[in-house]
């Protein structure tokens, strides 16, 4: 027997159990457990304890836990399909939200009902999930086997990685980038979909854990999703692995001409579309959620409409925060929220200046916390233009007293194309916080425990007022760049590694890094001075 510490409280163990039995003496219940925390380490509950001292558990609704829970599901999708479909191929587009996008390539008809009869099936078995850690050599030939090619392209250039974990269930071998359910039984809720050309796989919602699957009807950012396929096709690039070998042959530069060439392409389009409606189009309202490029999406944007000859004038929405004194009695909620704007004096600036009149511009003192008038003269000119950026641009109570017509709306988003393999796709909201991670020890000095602790908090206020906005948009762009974790890994890695095992990041902070670890690192000068990413990494010719 041996005295550990579980979930804070001693208790007295035999050296050979699992942490699934472990979890059986609490008397207190853990909600919709998945998996453990070992001494710090995420692991499977079906992984023996060890010389392990410190455990706590890792539940369904929250996001470390529910990652768990979508890479098993996936994984039951996969083993569901090649029971029925022997010879078919799974590939995994993308996860957002509560929902996996992807395709099932087969010469012949599928159907989805009886592969979620499938799925249904092992569930109520209880098939055993077993971790098997083998050499990345003996690994590559089980893929080879398995006709996984992606798996031994990604695997090929992680040099990071010697000692791979595999995970087998009912004859298959897969690799996932994180721990999974010790057992197919732990699974109680899903939804499998057909959707356009593919599939959609529906796991109740985060937060919400006992609400039936339900998908989202966000068809304009769907689109958008469609248009990054796209654009990865003509790269050429479609995975990680491909985007290493690419770079080994020395095409990074290639790689990042096209790339920011397609994003200039797109803000192009959007200018000529707000010049070919100008006789009525006068405010440009461009929002989105954190990091995802706002600032240099408009000032590049802001160049493309001055190449159209129009004038346009930039007003940032932050400018018109309550102070921060009348804000902090209401509490953090509405910090992030629409009421920490002061609508009422924006309204009336935009309206005097559609009017033909002149206002003072405001400003924002940060350091003093509250709302300024300068002494700078503004008023419209015949071929100007405002374009006015913030988290809540797309939201109609700020600018509800201006005709609908007069206004153009944008939403920035940030969605990589990039997946780990065709089983294994990277999380859309994580290369926000990488970015932004980069950017407030550059900008503000912090360090990477203080962006983490905040992440949460941020992710929330966006899901309340940002997401349920998007539709709202007339146009889309995604700011995202098929390159750009080669980029932020220096920048990221010394950031990281410095988050110490005991603190409540440090979970975080690894598997930011095991996902880095599958990238090559790049030195930062081939990347243009007014790319999106420079807002982040420094050096951009924009005041960012």
């Amino acid at each position: 027997m041996k005295r550990i510490i579980v979930e804070g409280i001693p208790k007295d163990v035999d050296e050979n159990c699992t942490a699934e039995d472990v979890l059986k003496l609490l008397e207190t219940e853990i909600d919709l457990p998945v998996a453990a925390v070992i001494d710090g380490k995420e692991v499977s509950l079906n992984e023996k304890i060890g010389e392990g001292k410190n455990i706590s558990f890792l539940e369904r609704l929250h996001l470390p836990g529910y990652w768990v829970y979508l890479r098993s599901l996936s994984f039951l999708f996969i083993i569901a399909v090649k029971e029925i479909y022997p010879d078919a191929k799974v590939k995994i587009i993308h996860s957002m939200n509560n929902e996996i996008f992807g395709r099932i390539l087969y010469n012949g008809e599928i159907d989805y009902k009886r592969i979620e009869k499938k799925m249904w099936d092992i569930v109520q078995a209880d098939e055993y999930i077993e971790k098997v850690r083998v050499p990345k050599k003996l690994a590559q030939k089980i893929f080879d086997r398995q006709n996984m090619e992606d798996k031994n392209k990604l695997l090929s250039h992680a040099v990071d990685y010697e000692i791979i974990s595999l995970y087998y269930s009912c004859g298959i071998y897969d690799y996932f980038y994180g721990p999974m359910i010790p057992s197919f039984g732990y699974i109680d809720k899903f939804k499998l979909e057909s959707f356009e050309d593919g599939f959609l796989l529906l796991l109740p919602r985060v937060y919400n854990p006992e609400e039936e699957p339900t998908h989202w009807d966000i068809p304009k950012l769907r689109q958008v999703y469609n248009e990054m396929e796209i654009w990865a096709g003509i790269l050429g690039i479609d995975s990680v692995g491909e985007l290493n070998k690419r770079v080994e042959l020395g095409k990074l530069q290639e790689i990042v001409l096209i790339s920011e060439g397609l994003q200039e392409k797109k803000i192009s389009d959007i200018a000529d579309e707000i010049k070919d409606h100008i006789d009525r189009t006068k405010l440009i309202l461009i929002a989105g959620p954190s990091s995802s490029g706002k600032t240099t999406f408009s000032n590049r944007l802001a160049i493309q409409l001055r190449v159209l000859g129009l004038l346009p004038k930039a007003i940032a929405m932050d400018n018109y925060f309550k102070s921060r004194e009348s804000l902090s009695k209401e509490g953090d909620e509405v910090m992030e929220s629409v009421e920490a704007v002061d609508v009422e004096a924006l309204q009336k600036d935009l309206l005097t200046l559609l009017a033909g009149g002149e206002i003072n511009l405001r400003v924002f003192d940060f350091i003093e916390g509250k709302q300024k008038t300068t002494e700078e003269r503004y008023s419209l000119k015949e071929n100007s233009i405002i374009i006015l950026e913030g988290i809540h641009g797309l939201n109609e109570v700020t600018t509800s007293m201006i005709p609908k017509d007069q206004k153009y709306k944008i939403y920035v988003s940030a969605l990589t194309p990039l997946n780990l393999d065709d089983h294994n796709s990277i999380y859309v909201s994580d290369l926000r916080l990488m970015r932004r991670i980069v950017r407030d020890h550059n900008t503000r000095g912090h360090d990477a425990i203080a962006t983490l602790k905040q992440w949460n908090h941020v992710r929330r206020g966006e899901e309340k007022n940002v997401f349920p906005y998007q539709e709202e948009a007339d146009v889309m762009f995604n700011s995202s760049l098929i390159y750009e974790m080669i980029i932020l890994k220096d920048h990221l890695l010394p950031l990281l590694e410095e988050i110490p095992v005991n603190h409540d990041t440090y979970l975080d902070a690894q598997r930011l890094i095991r996902l880095l670890g599958f990238f090559e690192a790049k030195q930062t000068d081939v990347i243009p001075k007014n790319s999106i990413l420079r807002e982040f990494i420094g050096g951009s010719c924009f005041d960012v």
